[in-house]
Formats: structure tokens, C-alpha cells, sequence
């Protein structure tokens, strides 16, 4: 793994290895402060977990990005999964200490918290529009917001990158989308000629990152964490692991994790919603397609 990068800190470091999934969610549990919000809501959704843990691991192991993404498994152990046999890059920590950890490149966290901070009264659509605003000001990707639906055959127009979504049950269900490398079609020359993106986008040499949230979910808490999520994938890629071609969900989920818990003040509920994926992801992921 790369090393820090103007003094941030990766959130995983090496330490002893828990075996047992299930008793480590336990012990994170123990580590929590009762006084904190953000505390409050990770305890609720990580005692969810761990009280119905048969349950979220029969759904967690069928996730592709378990199955595509094992080399997040336990650092330099082999991982036996149908696609093959990986190496582990990663030491488990709790989820906790990760995010108090989380490296922020952009310097991107405290403006995030401030626009969820006031946002008591805002709707979904106002935050994160706010949120794909700050993200496109203040970073080097763009972030646009586009009926995924208006694309046809979209996934043969983005053939130029990869591309991370969090639903895969159809198009319409899809929160955001991470591409690594993006083309220039038609639809999405269009709309970044009106969002007022051309200035951040060479056309003629497209190369780089774009986030694209998907406007018909944007009612969904989640997509709140989405462009965040997206993100991660992005810092993992560029400060974590340059000489990597494969990204992972690791920085990814931790990134959502972080956003959903600064809603912990505001709406608890709401919180609680945005991170249970993404506890699951980091959980389960760490350890690769088995389940010990």
C-alpha cells in the first residue's frame, strides 16, 4: 500500500486478526462512547448486524463485490473464491477506528459536515446537489446528476472505464456511478456543457474520473452518501494503491460510512439507513468470500 500522502494516515493498519466476524462486530460494540450520536446510531445498526448475523452473512456473500473484490481479504493470506485465488492486502480494524482515520486527500470532510449540518430542514435534492457542487469545486472529478434512464445502452457508452454501481438490478435502481475513464457521447457532452463542467473535462483526451448520481433515486437517503462513496474508490485508487489496476470497496465504504454519521445529529434514522450497506461491505469484505 502507498505511503501517507501530505500526512493523512490509511485507515488500516496491522494488527492481530479476529477470525470470528461475529464476535468482532461484538467487541466494536464495546469500544463505542453511549454519549455520542454518531456512537448511538453505529451501536443500533452494528447490534442489528450482529443479532441477525446469519442472516446479513447469507446476503453479504452474494454480493459481486465480494466475490470480485477478495483481495480486500486479510493482509498476505491467500483466499480461496470461484474466480480464483487472491492475496489479502488489508488488516482489520474496527469500523470505528477507520473512520476516525479516513484519509482525506481534498481536505473534503469538514465542508461535507457543514453542509449536512444545516441541512435540518433540506430536502434530499438540496443536499446533494450542495454535496456534488462541493465535490466538483473542490476536487479534480465532476460530479454530475442525470436520469440514468435517458441513456441508452449505457454501459456500451461508458466501454472506456470501469464502472461501480451500488444496485444491480436494473438501471433504474442504481444510485451512482464511479467511471474511471469516461467518453464522449452525445448525452454526456450535453450535460456537462449545462452544468458549466466544461472547463474540468479535456473531450478531445478523456481521461480521469466522473461521478454520475442517478436523479430518478434521488429521494433516496443514500444517494446523500453516494457521491462520497464514489469518491473513496477514486482516493483509494489515487493515494492507496497506485500500482493497483483493481480498486476495491474498502476507502469506499468507509467514505459512506463517514457521510452517513455526520447525519447522526440531524436524523438518527436517516444515518442508520445511509450506513448499513456499508458496514456490511466493510465487514464482510475484509475478510473475503469466507466467513469464518
Amino acid at each position: 500500500m502507498e505511503g501517507n500522502v501530505d500526512g493523512f494516515k490509511p485507515p488500516i493498519k496491522e494488527v492481530e486478526v479476529d477470525r470470528n466476524r461475529q464476535e468482532s462486530l461484538k467487541k466494536q460494540l464495546d469500544t463505542l462512547d453511549p454519549n455520542r450520536k454518531d456512537h448511538q446510531v453505529l451501536s443500533k445498526v452494528l447490534t442489528d448486524i450482529y443479532q441477525n448475523y446469519e442472516y446479513y452473512d447469507q446476503q453479504a456473500s452474494k454480493s459481486t463485490n465480494i466475490h470480485y473484490f477478495p483481495k480486500c481479504a486479510e493482509k498476505n493470506t491467500i483466499t480461496e473464491t470461484i474466480f480464483g485465488q487472491y492475496k489479502g492486502s488489508y488488516e482489520y480494524i474496527s469500523v470505528i477506528d477507520a473512520v476516525e482515520n479516513i484519509p482525506d486527500p481534498y481536505k473534503i470532510f469538514p465542508k461535507i459536515e457543514s453542509i449536512i449540518s444545516e441541512s435540518k430542514k433540506s430536502s434530499n435534492l438540496e443536499i446533494i446537489t450542495k454535496i456534488s457542487e462541493t465535490i466538483t469545486n473542490n476536487t479534480d472529478t465532476p460530479v454530475i446528476i442525470e436520469p440514468f434512464q435517458d441513456y441508452p445502452k449505457l454501459y456500451s457508452q461508458l466501454k472506456n472505464g470501469n464502472i461501480y454501481s451500488h444496485l444491480n438490478s436494473g438501471m433504474k435502481d442504481i444510485l451512482g456511478i464511479h467511471q474511471d475513464r469516461y467518453s464522449s457521447t452525445p448525452e454526456i457532452l450535453s450535460d456537462i456543457e449545462k452544468q458549466g463542467l466544461s472547463e474540468k473535462i479535456d473531450h478531445k483526451n478523456p481521461a480521469g474520473h466522473i461521478i454520475m448520481i442517478n436523479e430518478l433515486k434521488i429521494d433516496d437517503p443514500s444517494v446523500i452518501k453516494t457521491s462520497m462513496h464514489e469518491l473513496g474508490h477514486i482516493v483509494e485508487k489515487e493515494y492507496l494503491l497506485k500500482e493497483d489496476s483493481q480498486n476495491t470497496e474498502v476507502i469506499s465504504s468507509l467514505y459512506g460510512i463517514k457521510t452517513g454519521l455526520l447525519m447522526a445529529e440531524i436524523d438518527p434514522q436517516k444515518s442508520a439507513d445511509m450506513i448499513l450497506n456499508q458496514i456490511i461491505l466493510y465487514n464482510w469484505i475484509l475478510t473475503g468470500t469466507t466467513a469464518p
